[in-house]
């Protein structure tokens, strides 16, 4: 391959970073709305960064500096960023599902052994002897 032809295969995959990116935080952060989860909300707000590394590395180059090294930097960093907000949305404990009382049941500690419970098991059961 030449290199005219490297640098179109580098734009077409920094744009399926780029959309793909953007997809996967539009439903992470959708999800966290709709769940009212601060974690899915970061992790959502992670994916929004690493998309805009993607999309930053080529803008840097093409119209700002030219420079492969800046490029690379900046999208470098903001990847870094999104990454470290990712990890963060996955070990913070949220103290509450932000408002849901009903999901008080489900919660367990962590490490701790408690068990997960299940409001009405014994009614979810499914009675194969009478046919229901």
């Amino acid at each position: 391959m030449t290199s005219p032809d490297l640098i179109w295969l580098l734009r077409g995959l920094m744009g399926v970073i780029l959309v793909v990116g953007t997809l996967t935080a539009y439903y992470a952060l959708a999800a966290g709305r709709r769940a009212r989860s601060r974690s899915m909300l970061l992790m959502g707000g992670g994916f929004v960064l690493i998309s805009l590394a993607a999309a930053s590395a080529g803008l840097v180059y093409e119209i700002l500096t030219h420079d492969p090294l800046t490029a690379w930097t900046v999208s470098a960093g903001l990847s870094a960023a999104g990454f470290v907000v990712i990890l963060y949305s996955l070990l913070v404990r949220e103290s509450a599902p932000l408002g849901d009382p009903a999901m008080e049941d489900l919660r367990g500690e962590a490490g701790s052994g408690a068990e997960v419970r299940v409001p009405n098991a014994e009614s979810q059961k499914l009675d194969l002897t009478s046919g229901r």
